[in-house]
């Protein structure tokens, strides 16, 4: 059996974008829309809403916040669960003949990091004015024209670099485990805490993409010449 014509063939070639990219193309939009203002957070103590008050950290100057939040860290490990959890860090974290001194040390010292860390959560205006050692290597690979990704370990004060780097003029897709359309409930003050980072984060210009089928998603936006992240969990074992 004959097929198509050449001519035929030419002109299906050139026609209109296909369904999958009409697809895809609704897939980005859909990612280039905020959604962090849409996540709802319950449970919330009176506390918490209090905390999350951006005037609060404002009028707070950082050297007096960071060392209300290095005490809090401290106090933390009175707290069982906070201890415990900290001491299981650690233990996940250095090999397994460290001993238990050392190990009760980095966990103090994990509490009080965490702390101060959260603390600068609540001031994304402060960390836009970071300085990035490094960043020409970052320049470099923007030069050439092509998208970029963006690989770090997932720790220490990610949320403020995200900004600096953000400052920059660098916009960026924030690879996350779970969606956002997945995370429609948070609860208490971490919730409240979360939800200010996906806002803040928004309010730079980029935007998070959910692992799962994203694939199609990543490619595009770096033919596009933009920026992924991706932040890697790491072990030291």
């Amino acid at each position: 059996m004959l097929g198509p014509s050449p001519s035929v063939r030419r002109s299906a070639a050139v026609s209109g974008p296909s369904a999958t990219d009409a697809t895809l193309e609704a897939r980005l939009a859909e990612i280039d829309r905020p959604k962090g203002h849409l996540l709802e957070v319950r449970d919330e103590p009176l506390v918490g809403r209090i905390y999350a008050q951006p005037w609060l950290h404002r009028a707070v100057p950082w050297p007096i916040g960071a060392r209300l939040a290095s005490l809090r860290g401290r106090l933390d490990w009175l707290r069982p669960t906070m201890r415990d959890r900290a001491l299981r860090w650690a233990a996940d974290s250095v090999p397994s003949d460290t001993p238990d001194a050392e190990l009760r040390r980095l966990a103090r010292a994990a509490l009080r990091d965490d702390a101060i860390k959260n603390e600068a959560i609540w001031r994304p205006w402060r960390a836009r004015a970071v300085r990035i050692d490094g960043l020409e290597h970052l320049e470099d690979a923007r030069s050439i024209g092509r998208g970029i990704i963006i690989a770090t370990a997932h720790i220490g004060p990610m949320s403020t670099l995200n900004h600096a780097v953000a400052a920059q003029g660098i916009r960026f897709y924030c690879l996350r485990g779970r969606p956002l359309e997945d995370m429609r409930s948070l609860r208490g003050y971490l919730g409240r805490r979360k939800k200010a980072q996906i806002c803040a984060t928004e309010a730079s210009g980029c935007r998070w993409l959910g692992r799962g089928g994203s694939y199609e998603l990543v490619r595009e936006i770096l033919a596009r010449g933009d920026a992924c992240w991706m932040a890697i969990n790491t072990s030291a074992r």
